[in-house]
């Protein structure tokens, strides 16, 4: 009998732990204004969220639609965006067995895959001009490339552009060597495939050559095998690269300065919220200074202090000479409470700036039910973060595509029960359901002490 009455038991108290998370019981919210019919919307989350938020890790936000109902959202840390433009340039080029009827003053011309042109002219240095001069003629397979006209941009690969004496389908294998000062030669790859393939309608080329991250600034390409073509140009394939940051830099009011029983010099600070931070700069007003660092980090008040990065600052030199750092960067942390420590005495002219950046993140939900949608958040009682299942039920090609970021936020609300609230209060049913489940649990208590009393009777 008291088997049976532990499972009834269980079964409630399991009962209570799936029933969802009564929007009563969260302090805070933001109204979400839809734009557009779309299915799914995202929206950076805003400072208010990261400062009101109950939890580290933001658990305890949800999205609800104008009938009250949880919709499925998902939380996403942004990441770098990358942005590659590629552009090609063509590289004077000059055969080591026919130096004398090569000038060496060569034209080079600068073309960009959008379609853009420019042409200018350009000379070749010195050192070339003396190498190729009093270069000997030792094979007939050589070709010296100067790629000094394009130091310091990215090659990714060389690019050929050639000629045999009779028409056919080609392959042939070159070599590739690479050297700053045209004496010392480093390989860069010792065989490489080449093809040309007539297929009748068109002529399909394999005309490149990796670098394989090498930056020389001279390239000497040898044939390795026979007919040798004629060269008639090298273009060196080139990308830019540009790095796009979803980062917030937020300058501190305020900060406190303590020395600890170790001599250490401490500096803490609370950030307000549980910002995902990443990067800390310092602002100090202190010449030839040179400080070793600790930065700690907790969540809360009550937490051991946990390491999260160690560095040095520094403002020392001049001229050419000179040397500064006052930034350190790590993983994201989400912590509230942080510490600075330093051996270096710490003073109102060792650091008169703190600043920490911290990555946004991005909030995507499902448009199921009516509008408009409101955020809430700050739940104590909210145990685990909302499922993401139903994204990665989405196809690839869905999760890129589907998201609108037609969304208006308002102002944070506080606090929740100051709000009027969409369901009539006659119809609070997550209050029916407790006071219901607290009738059955009573019940049964009361039938469980009845029982037992009447079997101590019977056995008197």
């Amino acid at each position: 009998m008291k088997l049976e009455f532990l499972k009834h038991i269980m079964g409630v108290i399991l009962l209570l732990a799936l029933w969802p998370v009564s929007a009563a019981e969260f302090k805070h919210q933001i109204s979400l204004t839809v734009n557009d019919d779309a299915n799914a919307f995202v929206f950076d989350l805003p400072a208010a969220v990261y400062q009101n938020a109950y939890y580290p890790d933001l658990r305890d936000i949800r999205v609800f639609n104008v009938q009250a109902d949880q919709v499925p959202m998902r939380l996403v840390l942004q990441h770098d965006e990358v942005k590659q433009t590629f552009s090609a340039s063509t590289l004077p080029i000059f055969s080591l067995n026919q130096t004398l009827q090569i000038p060496i003053s060569t034209k080079q011309v600068k073309t960009s895959w959008s379609g853009d042109q420019q042409s200018y002219s350009v000379s070749t240095s010195n050192s070339v001009r003396n190498y190729v001069q009093n270069k000997e003629a030792v094979s007939l397979n050589t070709l010296l490339i100067d790629a000094s006209v394009i130091k310091g941009k990215k090659a990714l690969a060389l690019q050929l552009k050639w000629s045999f004496a009779s028409a056919g389908n080609r392959v042939f294998y070159v070599a590739l060597q690479g050297s700053h000062d045209l004496a010392n030669w480093q390989p860069v790859t010792n065989r490489h495939k080449l093809i040309e393939l007539n297929t009748g309608e068109r002529v399909v080329l394999e005309n490149r050559i990796p670098l394989q991250g090498s930056s020389y600034d001279y390239y000497q390409l040898r044939f390795l095998n026979q007919p040798i073509p004629e060269i008639q140009e090298v273009k060196a394939v080139m990308v830019n690269q540009a790095i796009t940051q979803p980062i917030q830099w937020t300058e501190l009011d305020s900060w406190q300065l303590r020395q600890t029983e170790n001599a250490d010099y401490v500096v803490e600070w609370d950030t307000g919220g549980y910002f995902p931070v990443e990067g800390l700069r310092l602002g100090f007003d202190y010449r030839n200074l040179m400080a070793d660092v600790q930065l700690y980090a907790r969540p809360s008040k009550e937490a051991h202090w946990q390491r999260v990065a160690n560095g040095s600052v520094y403002d020392i030199g001049d001229g050419d000479m000179a040397m500064f750092n006052n930034q350190l960067d790590f993983n994201p942390q989400r912590h509230r409470y942080w510490r600075l420590v330093s051996r270096s005495e710490i003073s109102s002219q060792w650091i008169n700036q703190i600043s920490f950046a911290w990555r946004q993140q991005q909030l995507q939900f499902l448009a199921q039910g009516d509008g408009p949608y409101v955020l809430k958040l700050g739940s104590q009682d909210t145990k685990s973060k909302a499922s993401n299942q139903w994204y990665k039920r989405l196809p690839q090609d869905m999760r890129q595509s589907m998201f609108s970021n037609a969304v208006t936020l308002g102002a944070m609300q506080q606090p929740l029960q100051e709000i009027k609230i969409e369901k009539p209060p006659g119809f609070n049913y997550s209050r029916w359901l407790f006071w219901g489940l607290l009738v059955i649990v009573l019940s049964l208590l009361l039938t469980m002490a009845t029982k037992l009393l009447k079997e101590v009777g019977d056995d008197e």
